[in-house]
């Protein structure tokens, strides 16, 4: 298959994906070189964020363990299911790349520890229910409100929401648009299947605010996305 690459060196390509659990090896060759990626599945892939409901790792926060941890641990091991986390980091403007990552993983005993909980026990399950390989993306941060993972185009519309001069040093995570710029807008390039949103804590003291936020930020993730119906799974607050 060929694709060319745009005038900054940026390409893709639509392929049609196997059913298979084995792993998989893609070449990708140029004029100039070579890079051969191994280790590669075909599945479906989640994005999983949201606040601290969202952040608790598996292995819990001090004096908050979380229920079933250790059986859960000790059972990870999985190599059809993937786990990527991605650095907490705010910005004013929109991130093509994300500055900090630890990259994809394979679940075992050591990565999953301080993986989200929520987001563990969702794509586990989900993995052995469909019998396909998973992967999870975890972009979350603790004390979150619902207008920091929106876009500045998204909340436009609403006046009392203020998304000029922020200062980025105190507190971002309750910040309008600056989680968005760092942590969602550099994935939005990649296919994903839906997302899970844990969140809403923090909006408690404005309900009738955040009826309307939660849906604008739902169809601007699907609409940048592309994916008109792709699901985002909201858990109870």
């Amino acid at each position: 298959m060929k694709v060319k690459a745009d005038e900054n060196g940026n390409w893709r390509l639509e392929i049609k994906t196997t059913n298979s659990k084995k792993t998989q090896k893609i070449t990708l060759k140029s004029k100039t070189s070579n890079i051969v990626l191994d280790n590669i599945l075909f599945g479906e892939v989640w994005l999983c964020s949201g606040q601290s409901n969202m952040q608790q790792p598996l292995r819990g926060f001090k004096r908050q363990p979380t229920f079933g941890a250790t059986k859960a641990i000790m059972s990870a091991n999985n190599n059809n299911l993937k786990l990527f986390t991605v650095c907490k980091k705010a910005s004013k403007t929109t991130l093509i790349k994300l500055k900090k990552h630890i990259s994809w993983q394979k679940a075992t005993t050591k990565s999953v520890s301080d993986f989200s909980a929520v987001a563990y026990f969702f794509g586990q399950q989900l993995q052995e229910f469909l019998d396909v390989p998973v992967g999870l993306i975890h972009s979350s941060w603790g004390g979150s409100k619902v207008e920091v993972w929106m876009s500045s185009e998204s909340l436009s519309q609403y006046q009392n929401v203020n998304t000029k001069n922020l200062d980025i040093t105190k507190k971002p995570n309750i910040k309008p648009t600056l989680l968005f710029n760092a942590m969602i807008n550099p994935l939005i390039p990649f296919t994903i299947k839906g997302a899970l949103w844990y969140q809403g804590e923090s909006n408690r003291k404005a309900p009738e605010e955040y009826k309307k936020l939660f849906p604008a930020m739902v169809k601007d993730w699907q609409t940048r996305w592309g994916y008109w119906r792709f699901p985002v799974l909201l858990h109870p607050n």
